[in-house]
């Protein structure tokens, strides 16, 4: 099925259902035509069984002549009665059951086409949103369509391609009821018609305010739907009972309430005095519709059969029409707006390749240098440029550190290089080719990128660290694994292993139940969850066994002391020196900056200065005012690191003796 960007009107409610699912679409459809044929049918039914009945009673008190007891004349009747009637009889119990056992089926196949739905809208809203270009992630008024759009989408299609033909279906219904009803009293039709259609506009009308009150009401309901879960999430635990917060977010979380529910509230009260009203006025015309079908009645041009069928059948649609209708119609408003989010939604543009997997073939060969031209940039909707100007040249193998004042432009840097933004002036060339002509499968096997925000997955260790490298979803070494067997020199054969050693987690895997196969998190029973730190390195760990050309880290050392993030850089350092990759760090602790093979200071969206630690500090430029401000941290990280050493060497000496 193809979902794309195109103005979508409400015929599409009916044609994606038909593309996914056409035979259970076209069954459903029949059913549901059936169903709405069915009232119509009821009233010639009904007034045959009725008139037979009242025949047959005719026949038998005439043959019993008014005599006690019960003549032969009378028996043969009763008997010929039961005869004539049965037919009628069976009709109308096999029209009632037919109507059961088709509301029956008609609940089947709509969930067999809802699994239908799922299995091809589900993926391909996913796919649409996993290759969205960038700049709609980060832009609150897309992100809220892309939210509202992504919740549910095959069920939000689904229910309004149900709430299509519930609406027909209604058209039908009263339709075939005043067929009826005008070819045995054509006026009486035409007055019922007459009061119909302003019935049908208000129970339209209602439905449209009702949703514009729930759409009013949104604002205020999500936010009491944030307070709630600070209120009860998991998480927010700690902090909840150490801050002592929960009584202050709770008159919060009860204002936001009961905003929104006031909203709703007064929109619900107001139209249930005119809903009420209405149910009246159509309860009235059910009532005057029978009367008046009193006079062909006792006129002898309508038989009491027809009658009954044809009360009942009004009295039900009265009813229908004052509740149920209404209900149908603000369910068509809302998905009108729905429709207007979709379209608006599959409008949205996308980054081509951007669902293809990492080519790994790219990091086969040397990557060569990156050249920044005159690069500048500004965000969507912002005057202010965050890059201006930007010159700089990162030699292949070398490791770099990017600093720099906040708003510098440290991250944004990170952003234009990895492709996620490509609206920028000047141009980007990375090893000889302009990055805008990189293809999306090569970009990502060139770049490996740790976050300050990075992500956790609650899935197998194993595949938390493979994930997005040539070792995802391969058992390298089983052996190795299965037993946990380490090469000599308690080097792992295990690459996953050997990545979780590199940042400090060697032993992590020994301690789980099952290995580098536990699950993380609390999804799962059994699952193990982390430290804030362990799950940093775990995340670094991903990084390092990526076997991209170029390794970036974005401030993704938060949770780890000034001595573990030395450590780590220096790992990275070592990882490109090995391999021959590039190192990029941005980071806002000099200290961490200090081993680099070239530091580069941004200020203003340009580089201000360049060069060696020992260089900069003899420049007294920012970066020495910067690490200036920041010494204190350095000589507690020094003393640390001598502590650290001295019960190494102190253990070390133990060992010996």
């Amino acid at each position: 099925m193809n979902l794309e960007a195109r103005s979508y009107t409400p015929l599409y409610y009916i044609k994606i259902p038909l593309k996914v699912a056409p035979l259970h679409t076209l069954a459903i459809l029949l059913l549901l035509t059936a169903a709405a044929l069915a009232p119509s049918l009821l009233i010639a039914v009904t007034a045959d069984f009725v008139n037979t009945a009242l025949a047959v009673v005719g026949s038998a008190a005439g043959a019993g002549g008014g005599t006690p007891g019960v003549s032969a004349a009378a028996s043969v009747a009763m008997k010929d009665g039961f005869t004539a009637i049965a037919g009628p009889l069976a009709l109308l119990a096999l029209t009632l059951l037919s109507s059961r056992l088709a509301s029956l089926l008609l609940n089947a196949l709509k969930l067999r086409l809802g699994r239908r739905m799922r299995e091809a809208v589900d993926p391909r809203i996913l796919r649409k949103r996993g290759s969205l270009s960038y700049p709609h992630i980060e832009n609150d008024e897309t992100w809220d369509l892309i939210a509202r759009v992504g919740k549910n989408p095959s069920e939000r299609l689904s229910g309004a391609f149900y709430n299509l033909l519930d609406a027909a279906e209604y058209v039908v219904r009263i339709g075939g009821v005043l067929a009826v009803l005008s070819a045995q009293a054509w006026w009486i039709g035409a007055l019922t018609l007459a009061a119909a259609v302003p019935l049908t506009k208000l129970a339209f009308s209602l439905g449209r305010e009702d949703y514009l009150a729930y759409a009013a009401a949104q604002t205020p309901a999500r936010r009491a739907d944030y307070l709630r879960d600070v209120l009860s999430s998991r998480a927010d635990l700690e902090e909840r009972t150490l801050f002592r917060y929960g009584e202050e977010v709770g008159r919060r979380w009860s204002a936001a309430f009961e905003e929104a529910r006031l909203i709703v509230r007064h929109a619900l009260r107001r139209n249930f005095i005119r809903t009420k009203s209405a149910a009246i006025l159509t309860s009235l015309l059910g009532l005057i519709v029978s009367l008046l079908l009193l006079l062909p009645l006792t006129r002898g041009s309508l038989s009491a059969g027809m009658y009954i069928g044809l009360a009942t059948a009004v009295w039900n649609l009265s009813e229908q029409m004052s509740w149920r209708l209404s209900q149908v119609f603000q369910q068509v408003a809302q998905n009108r707006a729905f429709l207007a989010d979709w379209t608006a939604f599959m409008a949205l543009d996308e980054v081509p390749g951007a669902e293809l997997t990492p080519d790994f073939a790219a990091q086969e060969e040397p990557l060569g240098a990156i050249v920044f031209d005159r690069v500048g940039f500004a965000y969507p909707g912002s005057a202010h440029p965050v890059l201006d100007n930007l010159c700089l040249t990162l030699e292949p193998g070398k490791r770099y550190a990017i600093v720099g004042r906040n708003g510098a432009g440290k991250s944004t840097l990170v952003k234009l290089l990895t492709g996620l933004y490509t609206d920028y002036t000047g141009s980007i060339v990375v090893g000889g080719r302009d990055l805008r002509q990189w293809p999306a499968e090569e970009l990502k096997a060139a770049f490996a990128v740790t976050f300050q925000d990075y992500a956790n997955y609650e899935v197998p260790l194993r595949a938390q660290v493979a994930l997005g490298s040539r070792h995802f979803g391969t058992d390298t070494d089983s052996a190795s694994i299965k037993h946990n067997c380490h090469l000599p020199g308690g080097a792992s054969s295990d690459p996953v292993r050997k990545a979780l050693e590199q940042v400090g987690l060697g032993g992590l895997a020994d301690t789980l139940p099952l290995g580098t196969e536990t699950p993380l998190g609390r999804l799962e029973t059994g699952a193990a969850d982390l430290s804030g730190g362990q799950w940093q390195r775990v995340a670094l760990a991903r990084n390092a066994l990526s076997g991209a050309p170029v390794h970036i880290l974005d401030e993704p050392t938060a949770a780890l002391d000034p001595v573990g993030e030395h450590r780590l850089y220096e790992l990275f350092g070592a990882i490109g020196k090995e391999s021959g990759a590039t190192v990029i760090q941005i980071t806002h602790r000099l200290g961490a900056a200090v081993s680099a093979d070239e530091i580069l200071v941004l200020d203003g969206g340009a580089v201000a200065e360049t060069g060696s630690h020992a260089e900069l500090l003899l420049a007294g430029g920012l970066y020495a005012e910067m690490y200036e401000s920041q010494r204190s941290w350095y000589a507690e990280e020094r003393t640390g690191q001598d502590e650290s050493q001295t019960r190494i060497d102190s253990g070390t000496m133990e060992g010996t003796g």
